[in-house]
């Protein structure tokens, strides 16, 4: 590993706040709640884990498609997983303003940074679904290699994005991701990549200006022949079976490590019989 690994400037005070943002819609007690986003406070980060645990897998597409709150191995280490990603102090979360001297976890976006030094490591979880998963995620990143496509030494990775049920309809999820660039652009990072999995999550980075690089068919992603995720629509009801590497946030690109995007670009919205299809995605912005 290298020695000089990227580290959030000590000129970025912690924990700053990202966004303040009003709700859409009233909740059961008649009030429209409003939620305040910013970096994750260190005397809440077990509780966020637990957050994480209790909504994201359980939802998530393909990881109900492997059962993967059944993995209690797998369980464990996506948990240290997340615990070293909030080490890089780039998440986001979102707690209900308002509501006391300990808010409710409303929705979080789970940050971290990837090296350049890291890219070959092996994948060396041990727990079977979490193996699966991670292996895919490398499988999906190695199709667009953002390290060589754009000159980069690191970038902001993520591990989850989740709204607590109660508060969904909010707009949080859309709030999450903007909040998610400004980070990036505060703290230095030229680039953040992520596997998307619902059509939800597509939607949103679609509407943040996310495009789409390509895709892999989820029935052709196979393992010593047999195909990884064979159910995942019937556990995806409500979003779209598709994954995409998303690219955003590149501003401070210099003009020669910048590829133009192609021209047969795809878009997000898919005609129905490619909802099953995997899509990868990149975006620039000036802004």
């Amino acid at each position: 590993m290298s020695d000089q690994r990227w580290k959030r400037p000590s000129s970025v005070p912690f924990p700053s706040v990202w966004r303040r943002v009003k709700g859409r819609k009233p909740l059961a007690d008649g009030k429209i709640p409003s939620f305040i986003i910013q970096d994750v406070p260190e005397d809440r980060e077990e509780e966020l884990i637990d957050f994480m645990e209790a909504h994201f897998i359980h939802n998530e597409p393909i990881s109900k498609s492997l059962n993967f709150a059944d993995d209690a191995e797998s369980i464990v280490e996506i948990r240290q997983l997340w615990k070293d990603l909030l080490k890089d102090r780039v998440s986001v979360i979102a707690f209900v303003e308002g509501d006391g001297p300990r808010p409710r976890i409303a929705g979080t976006n789970m940050l971290g940074v990837t090296h350049k030094a890291d890219k070959d490591q092996p994948n060396t979880f041990k727990g079977e679904v979490i193996q699966k998963v991670i292996n895919f995620l490398d499988t999906v990143g190695r199709v667009a290699d953002p390290f060589h496509k754009y000159g980069v030494s690191e970038y902001m990775t993520a591990m989850g994005l989740s709204v607590a049920k109660e508060f969904q309809g909010q707009g949080l999820g859309l709030e999450l991701l903007k909040a998610r660039s400004e980070v990036g652009r505060a703290v230095g990072l030229r680039l953040t990549v992520t596997v998307f999995t619902a059509i939800e999550s597509q939607v949103l980075a679609d509407r943040v200006g996310f495009q789409l690089l390509g895709e892999v068919a989820y029935q052709e992603y196979k393992v010593d022949g047999k195909i990884v995720y064979p159910d995942v629509t019937e556990h995806n009801r409500y979003s779209s079976p598709m994954a995409s590497l998303v690219l955003t946030d590149s501003s401070q690109l210099t003009a020669k490590s910048f590829e133009k995007l192609p021209d047969q670009i795809m878009y997000l919205y898919a005609k129905p019989d490619d909802l099953q299809n995997m899509c990868l995605a990149a975006v620039t912005s000036d802004g």
